[in-house]
């Protein structure tokens, strides 16, 4: 099983982070305001001082196990309730786990291939799934039936990604087929459909105001879709840099957006901080050495992040604190093929945040970080193991 590394604040740590302020990032706005709530726009804090965190490895081998019920690699995972989850994968099914009876409540089939991601409508008790295959489909999560409840066809490519906004009135959807997609979840019709040239859509997230959908593109851009009008429109767009978004999150004050990069060889691989009220880069971290394939805030209803979480094919999650130059914090997994996906359970608990890590090899990690130490531990665990 992996293991939890402190990181140390030497000179040749290959985990930095650059502070730009006011830099020009390519930002294009054509005019609609969609700023959040005034405060500054960059952080404070004090540069650390080399030598101040002491190399520590945490054993992680004693967290419980789990057993496997993936019969291929995860590829996605939605926190729900406070000891549930949602998961999906290779073999075209959706799970719902709970974390405290330790076992599967239940499967949902229906996929002609590979599940991408999963998310769940708290106020219509269900989740959605994209795949594959071309659909986005509904699964209720009361009653018996494990049977889709209804079926979203539209898209003509590989669906990268879905979010459901608030209240689940509105599913937004991103594909290769260069369209970003926003759907009336009551009647499985579009609302609106949007097609920009190389907008291959890679992750999208919506603004707790449900104003705004933040989606990341293989052009390299971030977009900010308004959805207050119809059809929706990319009212501002910024460059995530030289290598696009595989991955992002967004506050809940809606001001800040994190995304978390592809790229190879310690180059790109990047987990950056946005204010979305300018666009400008608040705070770049590197040290991840291939894609980064996901990242969140931890302290979630903080009114700036100051904890992000971030996973990657290079076998690694990352801890960082914005307030610091490094990850403080790393689990590690040498056998997990690569992490796929993260997950945060939004809860307002005042000592825990307990969020899960996925990887390609069918493994799942549940992780807790303890905000008064700022220190990770593993607290349950589907060891990965590589499939013959």
């Amino acid at each position: 099983m992996g293991c939890l590394q402190s990181k140390s604040s030497s000179s040749e740590s290959k985990t930095s982070a650059r502070i730009r302020e006011n830099e020009n990032t390519g930002v294009d706005d054509v005019g609609v305001g969609i700023g959040g709530q005034e405060e500054s726009a960059h952080f404070s804090g004090q540069v650390p001082q080399s030598g101040m965190h002491e190399t520590s490895i945490i054993d992680a081998s004693r967290a419980p196990e789990l057993s496997k019920y993936h019969s291929g690699g995860i590829l996605g995972v939605e926190c729900i309730e406070t000891n549930q989850f949602l998961t999906c994968g290779e073999d075209k099914k959706i799970f719902l786990y709970d974390l405290e009876t330790k076992s599967v409540v239940k499967t949902f089939t229906g996929h002609q291939k590979a599940v991408s991601q999963v998310r769940y409508a708290r106020a219509l008790k269900c989740a959605y799934s994209c795949s594959r295959d071309l659909t986005i489909k509904q699964w209720s999560l009361e009653g018996e039936s494990e049977m889709p409840v209804q079926t979203l066809e539209g898209h003509t490519l590989n669906i990268a990604a879905i979010d459901l906004n608030s209240d689940a009135s509105v599913l937004a959807s991103g594909s290769r087929d260069t369209s970003f997609v926003l759907w009336d979840t009551e009647t499985a019709k579009q609302l609106s459909q949007v097609k920009i040239s190389r907008n291959l859509v890679t992750c999208l997230k919506w603004c707790t105001d449900d104003a705004v959908c933040v989606q990341g593109s293989e052009d390299l851009r971030v977009r900010l879709w308004d959805c207050r009008i119809n059809p929706a429109t990319p009212a501002q767009s910024f460059m995530n840099g030289n290598y696009f978004a595989l991955g992002l999150d967004v506050s809940y004050c809606g001001n800040y957006i994190v995304t978390s990069s592809k790229g190879f060889n310690s180059v790109g691989c990047e987990v950056k901080v946005w204010d979305k009220r300018n666009l400008q880069l608040v705070k770049a971290f590197s040290g991840h050495s291939q894609d980064t394939t996901g990242c969140c805030i931890l302290d979630y209803a903080n009114s700036r992040p100051k904890h992000l979480v971030s996973a990657s094919k290079d076998q690694s999650i990352k801890l960082w604190d914005c307030d610091e130059d490094f990850s403080v914090e790393e689990f590690q997994e040498s056998q997990c093929g690569m992490y796929t996906d993260l997950s945060v359970w939004k809860t307002l608990d005042a000592h825990n945040i307990r969020f899960i890590a996925t990887t390609y090899f069918g493994g799942l990690y549940v992780l807790n970080f303890h905000k008064s130490t700022s220190k990770l531990s593993c607290i349950a665990a589907i060891p990965s193991e590589p499939f013959n």
